[in-house]
């Protein structure tokens, strides 16, 4: 049985890292960024947001509707830039035109593909402790495949049920492909933090359907649920994961928001599976 490990961030991944990985679909480190590189992702982030509603303000933004009969986690309007791929998702009833800077950093779920718009990021995302170590585990040269900032704002913020994050994208071998998930704010399980299912990754893809969002039908997790680990993390913690890991976030209204990056890294030969 592997033993579960939590610990200060190393210099180098060791045997039992790369052991903990293939067994338990994932591994994480205290202090991976320090707190002057927390602190500069969290300016960034604020600085994304702000220019963002800026943009809309100024017309090189708009705001898009989700598509009718989209599921619950994905209902709210988007504000999306006209010149390039960064998008903003507010839940259901915000209407962003009403919200000022400020407000719009507090009420986000999630912003997308930003990496490219503040030069913080595009240093974090090839972190040697993010990238390089991803790299070790899977064991080839990784590239990134997208990147995501998931907010759950003070008092509001959707449930994430189980999933696998292989559900939501189309990239194969699933083995080349991990999500390297660092926390800039403490997630407790007051604020909604995210639980584990370890092991459950080696079960390989698992059947989803949609509900509130895309969740893993109750009847392959039930029994197991009672053994989820509440993943809390410090700020500057980091954990990289399998994209076969099974994970929730469960509803929590508190005044304490939680900002995670999440950096979904691919190998070299990992390619998208949709044809054309």
């Amino acid at each position: 049985m592997v033993k579960e490990l939590v610990e200060t961030c190393p210099e180098k991944l060791s045997a039992q890292h790369k052991e903990q990985y293939a067994e338990l679909g994932y591994v994480a480190f205290e202090g991976v960024l320090n707190a002057g590189e927390v602190e500069q992702a969290r300016q960034a982030l604020s600085r994304v947001t702000h220019g963002m509603m800026q943009a809309l303000r100024m017309g090189a933004a708009e705001v898009k509707q989700a598509q009718q009969g989209a599921t619950k986690n994905y209902a709210g309007p988007r504000v999306v830039k006209s010149d390039a791929d960064c998008a903003i998702h507010f839940e259901e009833g915000i209407d962003p035109l009403a919200l000022d800077d400020r407000e719009a950093e507090l009420a986000f779920r999630k912003l997308h593909n930003y990496h490219t718009e503040d030069a913080v990021f595009e240093k974090l995302v090839a972190h040697r402790r993010i990238c390089g170590f991803l790299s070790e585990l899977v064991g080839q040269e990784m590239r990134l495949k997208d990147v995501m900032a998931l907010s759950k704002p003070p008092l509001i913020g959707s449930e994430k049920p189980w999933h696998q994050d292989n559900a939501y994208f189309n990239w194969l071998p699933l083995d080349l492909v991990g999500t390297v998930w660092v926390a800039l704010d403490d997630a407790t399980v007051e604020n909604g933090c995210m639980h584990l299912l370890s092991g459950e990754h080696r079960r390989g893809p698992l059947r989803h359907y949609h509900t509130i969002d895309c969740e893993i039908l109750p009847d392959r997790i039930e029994a197991k649920q009672e053994a989820a680990k509440a993943w809390t993390q410090h700020m500057e913690e980091c954990r990289l994961n399998s994209r076969r890991a099974v994970r929730s976030i469960f509803q929590r209204s508190c005044h304490i928001r939680r900002r995670p990056i999440k950096v979904p890294i691919g190998g070299v030969h990992c390619s998208s599976s949709i044809a054309g």
